[in-house]
């Protein structure tokens, strides 16, 4: 009895695939759809909007697979693709909410439920706010404080020096208190 093969590595389905074999994108759509799914659902996307942002990703993937630099790993730079496409869609579909309509992650139908509505607005400001700033600053303090990754993780995982990470954070916090400060007055301290 042969020992079970191992599947192939990343790199090896990214090469196939470039070359053609679409078999090999099926493999790592299948390998990595629900690490996406995962991402995608803690950058704030809708359960329901889930399946569209996975396909959307990897639509990305597809297009720009070329980009891919051999030697780094493949999930690190799916996951930039990941919670870029994810903001760029919050940022999107943001506009094209009503105004007068609340969204729908303020709605609470449960009685008391209101006394929650400010500190979830505050969220979703932020949310909104960090949708907008420069992907550099946004990558960095999405990783450090919404997934609560470490300096030196978010450092491999954007393929950057941990000094680059820090100074991202730090201009990135200053650039998203202004933000929030100009537009928000009420709820962050003009």
């Amino acid at each position: 009895m042969s020992p079970p093969s191992l599947p192939p590595p990343d790199e090896s389905l990214v090469e196939r695939s470039l070359a053609g074999d679409e078999d090999a994108f099926g493999a790592l759509v299948s390998r990595y759809q629900g690490y996406v799914a995962a991402v995608a659902a803690r950058t704030g996307v809708r359960p329901a909007d889930l399946d569209d942002a996975v396909s959307g990703v990897f639509l990305k993937v597809w297009r720009s697979l070329h980009q891919f630099r051999p030697g780094t790993p493949f999930a690190t730079w799916l996951y930039r693709i990941t919670v870029n496409h994810a903001f760029d869609e919050h940022r999107r579909t943001r506009h094209e909410r009503a105004h007068g309509e609340l969204p729908d992650e303020l709605r609470d139908p449960r009685p008391g439920g209101t006394e929650r509505l400010l500190g979830d607005e505050r969220a979703l400001l932020v949310r909104e706010a960090l949708a907008e700033l420069d992907p550099l600053y946004r990558a960095a303090l999405f990783a450090v404080y919404v997934e609560g990754r470490t300096i030196e993780a978010t450092a491999a995982a954007l393929g950057v020096p941990e000094g680059t990470v820090k100074a991202r954070l730090h201009r990135g916090r200053h650039l998203l208190a202004d933000r929030l400060r100009r537009r928000h007055p009420g709820h962050f301290g003009g």
